[in-house]
Order: C-alpha cells, then sequence, then structure tokens
C-alpha cells in the first residue's frame, strides 16, 4: 500500500507538476518545452511501472484488494492532458480507472469536479 502511495505521490505526481508548470523547472523560460516534453516521456515510464504491476497482480494495485491507492491512481489519470490517450495506451490503468469511476461516490466526485475520465 504504501509503495503505491508513495510512488504516486512521489513520482508521478511532480511530473505532471512539470508538465502542467514547465517554466518552473528551468531558468531560461526557451528550455520550458523541453522540460514538457521530457516530463511526458518520464510520465509513459512512470505509468508502464504501474502497468506492468497491474498486468502482474491485478486488477487492482493491491491485487484482489480495493483500496485508496486505486482511487488516488484513477484521479491521476484525469490530471493527462487528454485521459483517453492514457487509458488506451495502458489496458490495466484502464481497468482499475473504470472500476473506480464505477462507484457511487467517485461518480458524484467525478460530476462535482467535472472531471474528464478519458472512459
Amino acid at each position: 500500500y504504501l509503495q503505491w502511495l508513495y510512488f504516486m505521490a512521489d513520482t508521478i505526481y511532480p511530473s505532471y507538476s512539470r508538465y502542467y508548470h514547465a517554466e518552473r523547472y528551468t531558468a531560461r523560460s526557451e528550455e520550458a518545452s523541453g522540460v514538457k516534453q521530457q516530463a511526458q516521456q518520464t510520465l509513459f515510464k512512470q505509468w508502464q511501472v504501474v502497468e506492468d504491476a497491474l498486468q502482474r497482480n491485478g486488477p487492482w494495485l493491491l491485487g484482489r484488494l480495493f483500496s485508496a491507492c486505486d482511487i488516488y491512481l484513477q484521479m491521476l489519470t484525469t490530471w493527462h492532458e487528454t485521459p483517453a490517450e492514457l487509458l488506451n495506451a495502458f489496458p490495466g490503468l484502464r481497468q482499475v480507472a473504470r472500476g473506480v469511476a464505477a462507484r457511487a461516490a467517485c461518480r458524484r466526485a467525478i460530476r462535482m469536479h467535472r472531471s474528464e475520465t478519458g472512459l
């Protein structure tokens, strides 16, 4: 549980920060596009780590046990510029995101925040 929580919070989350706020990660504004491009490449590598684990041990991050990590994963997938692109590239992520989004509480949160799920 903690491994996945920390991986998402300390690895994937910062990559989205670099993607959406690239100008904060360089002293030269003309280099921001390179920071953003590298963040996008890094994100796909990081999501691949999650996908590989889901393919080996799924359907949830903790195997057969649904947890808050799955909810956090689903939320992070909505941060992708085009969530559908991410979910189409990673079927295990799509399965988790779909499973979380099917829960009543999650559906309410998605409606309330008008999140684009890509599903």
